[in-house]
């Protein structure tokens, strides 16, 4: 009954990471050993830092290895690894496994993590909600307009059907009766779909919405799942993408840490205030974000906000999450314990 379990848990844990994660438009495959790394790395064979000192922080490609990319080409704090992943299964199992010393990952993944005493703390969100429902429809010019329509998403169960749920009903839709609701199995058979004259009005994330209206001309943003949240009283939005931290990292060098992270929001602001040579670095460092994603969509991707002030948007988003099914957060409310205290 125990294995039952375990497998049940790490199962769930794998389906909330790979549709909560920033899907990056043009993806390939990274293996546990072929992790993209940058300039200091050492390894054992078990992959792993053979350098007691030596930092290693693991993220996402896309939109979350954006956020990194001014930090990563200074080099300016040595020892730290980064150690770039392309599928969310290597992610999870970093974070498990505790190779992960810093980590950034799917809001939801955190508070899991926490709940499951896994040893991490939540220190902030550089990532807030970047999915949007676009529209080719004509005769739809509101998210009111949508009673009646056929939409086109991903995930059923998981964080972006709960957010549209959650958008459609504040705005007096019922998703089960008003809107007829089509789940792909993949997010990468969205664009396709799109273009393709499949679906006309589809829950599509960031870089991806933009690759849509890049190619697509009549594609138009109907809605941010972000905007929608932000109406119901969340101050940013949802969290989408937080940064966590090993606990034991936190106690054996906590200056590290707060350098670590002061270098982390200086890079989160220069990425903001510098999409052309943040399109450079994407490229340079094969990022997995087309140069002309990052060019035209930077502003729909909701990088920034990265200091914790308040944990109400936490709060809100894990309720939302919760009364889904509690599994979806590890089982509870993280409390003020799960945070960070610089």
């Amino acid at each position: 009954m125990k294995n039952k379990s375990k497998i049940l848990f790490i199962f769930m844990i794998l389906l909330t990471m790979l549709f909560t994660a920033c899907t990056s438009t043009n993806q390939k495959e990274v293996k546990p050993d072929d992790s993209k790394t940058q300039q200091g790395e050492i390894k054992t064979d078990e992959g792993k830092s053979s350098s007691d000192s030596k930092v290693n922080i693991v993220f996402r490609d896309g939109v979350t290895a954006l956020t990194l990319a001014k930090m990563m080409d200074e080099k300016a704090i040595e020892n730290i690894n980064y150690d770039m992943v392309a599928s969310p299964d290597v992610l999870t199992s970093k974070v498990l496994n505790k190779e992960a010393d810093i980590a950034i990952v799917p809001s939801n993944f955190a508070a899991t993590a926490y709940n499951k005493g896994l040893g991490y703390k939540i220190v902030g969100t550089s990532v807030w909600g970047n999915a949007y429902i676009l529209s080719k429809d004509e005769s739809v010019k509101t998210l009111a307009d949508i009673k009646g329509k056929k939409l086109t998403l991903f995930a059923k169960g998981l964080t972006p059907d709960l957010m549209t749920r959650f958008a459609l009903k504040s705005n007096g839709i019922d998703p089960d009766k008003d809107v007829e609701m089509e789940y792909l199995s993949s997010p990468t058979e969205i664009a396709p779909a799109f273009l393709g004259g499949k679906a006309d009005i589809v829950v599509a994330p960031e870089p991806m919405a933009t690759a849509i209206t890049l190619k697509d001309e009549k594609a138009v943003r109907l809605a941010s799942l972000n905007e929608e949240a932000k109406k119901a009283g969340m101050e940013n939005g949802y969290p989408q993408a937080t940064l966590i931290v090993k606990e034991e990292l936190i106690e054996k060098d906590k200056d590290l840490v707060d350098t670590i992270i002061a270098s982390y929001e200086n890079s989160i602001k220069w990425a903001v205030e510098n999409k052309e040579g943040l399109a450079t670095l994407s490229e340079m460092y094969e990022l997995g974000v087309q140069k002309p994603a990052v060019i035209k969509g930077l502003e729909n991707m909701n990088i920034g906000n990265f200091v914790i002030t308040s944990t109400k948007d936490y709060d809100k988003y894990f309720e939302i999450l919760k009364e889904d099914n509690p599994q979806n957060i590890g089982g509870k409310i993280p409390d003020l314990n799960a945070y960070y205290e610089k």
